[in-house]
């Protein structure tokens, strides 16, 4: 998902040959080259929690250590996380993150912390096409010299969400 929506946003998008590449997916931005290690996110009390490391016990030469954990400082530029309970794709640097252990907040926390807060909608994968459709959309009802009612507008744009998974 993470490599779709890249690609229907408009990035060239490359993929390593060959295994153990500590990044999935390259992102060629015409002038640099950017990793991009993806990892699957979990919705958990109101934000999305993802793995920033991978386990390497399962390897022979690591069986018996404990802590057989590696992250991505240096090696991958972002997570691409995709979460399949909000069908969202978020880009996150790797150096905001944790050693093991990344989140981004959907809802709210309980305790109204606002501070430090990692806002799930900020790093958000959107279809490139989408901002220009929704302006090209207002822009055709003032033309008309429409007013919409409140709730129409509204209507019209969760339709455009919902059509583009955003």
């Amino acid at each position: 998902m993470v490599l779709a929506r890249l690609v229907q946003a408009g990035y060239q998008v490359l993929t390593p040959f060959g295994e153990n590449v500590r990044y999935d997916l390259v992102i060629d931005d015409g002038g640099s080259f950017i990793r991009v290690q993806c990892k699957s996110g979990r919705l958990r009390q109101g934000a999305i929690s993802f793995p920033t490391c991978s386990s390497t016990y399962h390897h022979p030469k690591n069986r018996g250590v404990p802590d057989c954990h590696q992250g991505y400082t240096g090696q991958a530029e972002l997570f691409g996380i995709y979460c399949a309970e909000t069908d969202g794709v978020y880009l996150v640097p790797v150096d905001e993150v944790g050693r093991r252990q990344g989140s981004l907040r959907v809802l709210e926390a309980r305790n109204n912390q606002v501070k430090k807060v990692r806002w799930a909608r900020d790093f958000e994968l959107r279809p490139a096409g989408l901002a220009h459709l929704v302006e090209q959309f207002i822009c055709n009802e003032q033309a008309v010299g429409s007013s919409p009612t409140p709730g129409s507008l509204q209507e019209k744009l969760e339709r455009q969400r919902r059509l583009f998974g955003t």
